[in-house]
């Protein structure tokens, strides 16, 4: 099991829109063999996307997908990555090292 883990602040006046879009997201996670869950923190603005994955190769195609990069897109307008890490049992990477290998 391979889970991408996503944290970020929302900006305050966006977060009706964060959660629209994450509707959106989960139903598409589904259909490309991943489970998608989003949890709000410590307090409504703060979230962590945590997204499971059965392999690192479907991991490295969702990476390159249309789908991830409406996440990081909708993230980056909606409020501030805090954190984006990917974490297998044995190593822990960044996200954005994993993207500029590819």
């Amino acid at each position: 099991m391979i889970t991408l883990k996503i944290c970020a602040t929302i900006h305050k006046h966006k977060l009706n829109e964060f959660h629209q879009a994450m509707e959106s997201i989960t139903i598409q996670m589904s259909d490309r063999g991943g489970n998608a869950i989003y949890r709000l923190l410590n307090n409504e603005r703060s979230i962590c996307i945590i997204e499971d994955w059965d392999s690192i190769s479907l991991v490295d195609s969702y990476l390159k997908s249309d789908v991830f990069k409406y996440i990081l897109g909708a993230l980056t307008v909606l409020g501030d990555i805090t954190e984006a890490k990917i974490i297998t049992t044995s190593n822990v990477d960044n996200i954005e090292e994993r993207l500029l290998d590819s």
